[in-house]
């Protein structure tokens, strides 16, 4: 990956430079790791909901969303 660093008058780094095709992959990857994270988040959540820590949900409420 080639980066190139934006710094300000005082040598601060303040930006980043990258080519679109490391920018795609990045989004990609960040992508993959937010559905993984939902997805996660989802399964924590039926556990709770089987061991009767949280509430399940209404059918109706699930088509609304």
């Amino acid at each position: 990956m080639n980066v190139q660093f934006l710094s300000n008058e005082k040598g601060k780094k303040t930006g980043v430079l990258v080519t679109i095709e490391d920018w795609k992959e990045i989004q990609k990857k960040l992508e993959r790791e937010k559905f993984f994270a939902s997805l996660s988040k989802s399964v924590d959540e039926m556990k709770l909901m089987r061991e009767g820590k949280l509430p399940k949900p209404d059918i109706n409420e699930l088509f609304n969303d």
